[in-house]
């Protein structure tokens, strides 16, 4: 569910014309399975973004869509 439900996400984003999209997750252990998803989904580890700062709490990601 949680694949299907990202697939969508990325295609709404590319056609409204994205061509990156980036999420915030957690740092902490217990949203280790959610940053194994990301990046089982093509994202990867990236610096701070819009008004986010960096810390322990917060891991960024993003990834390439509609090329």
């Amino acid at each position: 569910i949680g694949s299907a439900i990202l697939d969508y996400l990325i295609a709404t984003a590319v056609e409204r014309g994205a061509t990156r999209v980036s999420l915030e997750t957690g740092g902490m252990e217990l949203f280790a399975a959610a940053r194994a998803f990301y990046l089982a989904a093509g994202f990867e580890l990236c610096g701070p973004f819009a008004d986010y700062r960096s810390g322990t709490t917060s891991v960024f990601m993003t990834r390439s869509v509609g090329m």
